[in-house]
């Protein structure tokens, strides 16, 4: 079953045809990992991504997580994991 969830949106242009920030070619396709473990957080799947939120801010792209405990029908609300203080100042992508 696909997830209506959306997480990336386009982070950069085109350049010679593939994805490009400032020339530096990226592609803001998100991650998958699930918790194989045995622990509390079994079965907890986890998406990483490269996204610039929000949307037109002139913010560059930072990396963001969100998890699902139910087989991603429901997701969590997103937590930037880049610390960087201005999200203005730098790049961050290909997560994993």
């Amino acid at each position: 079953q696909m997830s209506s969830q959306a997480f990336a949106n386009f982070v950069g242009t085109f350049v010679n045809g593939r994805h490009s920030v400032e020339n530096m070619r990226t592609r803001p396709y998100p991650f998958i990992a699930a918790d194989n473990s045995f622990g509390t957080y079994r079965g907890r799947l986890y998406v990483v991504y490269a996204n610039n939120e929000p949307v037109g801010s002139g913010n560059k792209p930072d990396i963001w997580c969100r998890y699902s405990d139910n087989q991603g029908t429901n997701w969590s609300a997103p937590v930037r994991i880049n610390d960087d203080p201005n999200p203005q100042d730098n790049h961050q992508w290909q997560p994993a």
